[in-house]
């Protein structure tokens, strides 16, 4: 072959190469474009899937219903792109030094009878050693009332709060209902909180 024709020849190799390149160039921006409108319009439908439908919460008892509860305390609930709603813990933070009862935060109380247990400043109970738990529904309907009665344990040291264990028997409201146990102190307006659910 002569030089012209090996020079002729390598122009064409050289042509067919960048034809090549130009064209795998191509392929690669299509496949980016398909890519990117894969991503948007995944990240549309999970936009849209995201958007709240039907009657909106308007507590964290129902949002909780429809919506993840983050593990905080008290514990939140989000609605996306709308409220946060958080738990009603009731007042033991303020009053946890004077009464406890053993009932995690919004406990569901189930089927009655229930046996609840807790502790209390001596100047919580009455001259008999004793004093008022309800159970109330969020309606005002008023489901149990009973007296607990201080257990006397003569190893508690001084100042400590006395123990009670009571079974309170409740007529029970709707299903899923909120309320709260409410724990009197005697001779006083002050009580503890707790929600409750029923």
């Amino acid at each position: 072959m002569t030089k012209s024709g090996t020079i002729k020849k390598k122009r064409k190799q050289v042509k067919t190469y960048m034809k090549l390149r130009s064209l795998m160039y191509k392929w690669q921006y299509m496949a980016a474009g398909v890519a990117v409108v894969v991503l948007v319009a995944a990240g549309a439908w999970a936009l849209y899937a995201s958007i709240p439908r039907g009657p909106l919460p308007t507590t964290f008892f129902e949002c909780s219903h429809q919506y993840a509860v983050a593990g905080t305390f008290p514990r939140t609930c989000h609605v996306p792109f709308g409220k946060t709603f958080v738990e009603y813990v009731g007042n033991q933070p303020l009053v946890g030094n004077q009464v406890q009862v053993d009932l995690p935060p919004a406990a569901i109380l189930g089927t009655s009878p229930i046996t609840v247990t807790g502790r209390a400043a001596e100047n919580w109970y009455d001259k008999s050693g004793r004093l008022t738990i309800e159970l109330v529904a969020n309606t005002g309907e008023v489901a149990a009332t009973v007296s607990a009665q201080e257990k006397n344990d003569p190893g508690l040291p001084q100042g400590a709060l006395k123990p009670f264990t009571v079974t309170i028997t409740f007529t029970s409201p709707k299903a899923g209902t909120p309320g709260a146990l409410v724990v009197h102190k005697s001779g006083s307006s002050d009580v503890l909180v707790l929600p409750v659910s029923f």
